[in-house]
C-alpha cells in the first residue's frame, strides 16, 4: 500500500501533536482539580484542599501542596463556582488524595465535590470522544483507562488511540481540531 505525501504529512503532524501533548500532560502529573468547593471572601485555597483531603481520611500538611488557586474561565458564569487547582509536591500525596476521592462523594459536608486529574485540552477531548463511542473511561496518573464489552486499553499517549483502538487519521484530525 502506497502512502501519498499528503497522508504522510498528516501522519507526521499527528505524531508531532501527540508528542507535544504528552509533554504537556507530563507537566500536569502532580495536579488535581477540585470542583464544587464553595468560595469565601478571605479563603486560602490550600486550606480548602487540606480540609477536603481530611474529610476523605487523608491528612496532608500545607508543605505537601506546592501551589493552589482558583481557576477563572471566560466560559463560566460568574455565579458558578470556580474550581481549585492544586499542584502537590510529591506524586505519592497526589495519588493518595485522588484514590480516596470516592469517599468525598459520600460526605454530606462536601456533597457535589468532584476531584479529577488535570488533563490537557486534547486528552480531555479524547476522553469525551471515547465516552461518546460507548467506552467507559477513567484516568490514572494522566493515562486514559478505556474499556468496553470487547476490549480494555491503557492510553499513555494519544498515539495509542491509533495503535490500540484503531482510530483513523480522520478521528485523530478531529481530536486536534481547534
Amino acid at each position: 500500500m502506497q502512502i501519498d505525501n499528503g497522508e504522510k504529512k498528516l501522519c507526521l503532524e499527528i505524531e508531532s501533536a501527540c508528542r507535544m501533548e504528552s509533554v504537556e500532560q507530563y507537566n500536569r502529573r502532580d495536579c488535581l482539580l477540585f470542583s464544587g468547593l464553595h468560595e469565601h471572601e478571605h479563603e486560602t485555597t490550600t486550606t480548602k484542599v487540606i480540609e477536603t483531603a481530611a474529610t476523605m481520611g487523608i491528612f496532608i500538611e500545607p508543605t505537601d501542596v506546592s501551589i493552589s488557586h482558583r481557576l477563572a474561565s471566560r466560559n463560566r458564569a460568574r455565579s458558578q463556582l470556580k474550581p481549585i487547582i492544586a499542584k502537590f509536591v510529591r506524586k505519592e500525596v497526589k495519588n493518595n488524595v485522588y484514590q480516596a476521592r470516592a469517599n468525598s462523594r459520600n460526605s454530606l459536608d462536601h456533597y457535589n465535590v468532584f476531584i479529577r486529574e488535570q488533563l490537557t485540552k486534547d486528552r480531555s477531548k479524547a476522553l469525551y470522544m471515547l465516552r461518546e463511542k460507548g467506552y467507559r473511561v477513567t484516568t490514572t496518573q494522566g493515562r486514559l483507562n478505556v474499556q468496553n464489552s470487547e476490549q480494555t486499553a491503557v492510553i499513555n499517549s494519544l498515539l495509542d488511540l491509533q495503535t490500540k483502538l484503531n482510530w483513523s487519521n480522520d478521528e485523530m484530525e478531529e481530536l486536534f481540531k481547534k
